[in-house]
């Protein structure tokens, strides 16, 4: 068994791992093709680098591979690993060979803290529990609980939408709605990129994150394009909604849904984040069934919305119960803290 960096040659091999994987692992196909998923291994957004390890089997055969993402500007001292191996070599020591290398690359860079998200099953469904076994086994900490929900927009009334939207705006006078969606129906309007940037540098700190350790992150509005230009080149279009307080013009809240070119039947829920001054006025679901409703207009053959949360958000997981959602899948974030270069 071996550990080395990605290769260009080995891409299509790592893609049927994650098209494998995937269904397993998260439910669903994997909604990125190859010149995607390789993009996403090797180019990373404004502030953030990314390496990606392959692991081998005794015959040569990958079995599996993992990302490392650090950043740069913010959390310098963090990095997060993700990845899968082949469902047909799980429990034969690859995903320990992996997290192996990924401490000791984690340490070479300097970074002190190590983050995982480990899948785990509702019921039959999807999830990866012999991961949450291992993780648990090293003695890392689980520091946070996500919840996973799913959306089947075909089935669901949408008169329920149209009376909880109603609803809120009742509570949300004072405000005005602004969408768009980036690369299809106009570009991000510019004047709000200092509002989502602002939005976004208080994302650590105003949403809920149980003992990670980490920091604010450093936003402009250069970086809040830069992320618009990553997702095009990773082949997502991304439909946005913002509120603003109308009085002062300021961002008050943004939404967003990303989709994979090409398979817009189904779009995965971004963040969703009100500034807290604005609390208390229905804005969460202002921005989610008008950038919904927005969506449905863009792609009418929308049949499935994926979206998680912070298990103790109440707030948003009511929205989401309410819009529809139902629970589909939980997972387990562990943290662990490595020697220092001077400790080792």
């Amino acid at each position: 068994m071996s550990v080395t960096p990605f290769a260009p040659s080995d891409a299509a091999a790592l893609h049927a791992i994650a098209t494998e994987a995937h269904p397993v692992d998260h439910g669903g196909p994997l909604l990125l093709d190859r010149e995607s998923f390789t993009a996403g291994l090797t180019h990373a957004a404004e502030g953030e680098r990314v390496d990606t390890l392959v692991v081998r089997d005794e015959t040569g055969r990958i079995a599996g591979y993992t990302t490392v993402t650090t950043w740069t500007r913010d959390n310098t001292h963090l990095a997060e690993i993700s990845g899968a191996v082949l469902p047909s070599l799980r429990r034969r020591g690859h995903g320990r060979a992996l997290v192996d290398a990924a401490r000791a690359h984690v340490a070479e860079l300097g970074r002190r803290t190590l983050v995982v998200e480990t899948k785990n099953p509702v019921g039959d469904g999807p999830g990866d529990p012999g991961a949450t076994a291992m993780f648990t086994a090293l003695g890392w900490d689980e520091v946070l609980n996500e919840n996973y929900y799913r959306l089947d927009v075909t089935s669901f009334d949408p008169q329920i939408w149209e009376k909880e939207r109603l609803h809120a705006w009742q509570k949300a006078t004072g405000y005005d709605l602004v969408t768009w969606a980036d690369g299809l129906a106009g570009p991000m309007p510019t004047e709000l990129a200092d509002g989502i940037a602002a939005l976004l540098g208080r994302f650590q700190s105003d949403m809920p994150t149980g003992g990670l350790a980490v920091e604010d992150m450093d936003y402009d509005a250069a970086r809040v394009i830069a992320d618009v230009e990553h997702a095009g080149r990773l082949g997502r279009t991304v439909v946005n909604a913002v509120v603003r307080h109308t009085a002062t013009g300021e961002v008050a809240g943004w939404t967003k849904l990303s989709f994979k070119r090409g398979s817009e039947d189904t779009a995965s829920q971004g963040i969703t984040m009100v500034a807290a001054a604005h609390r208390g006025h229905r804005l969460g679901m202002v921005l989610k069934t008008e950038n919904l409703n927005y969506a449905r207009s863009l792609y009418p053959g929308l049949a499935t919305v994926l979206t998680d949360n912070a298990a103790d958000n109440t707030y948003m997981i009511a929205v989401n119960e309410a819009m529809g959602f139902t629970l589909h899948q939980r997972s387990s974030v562990f943290q662990t803290e490595l020697a220092s270069r001077e400790e080792r």
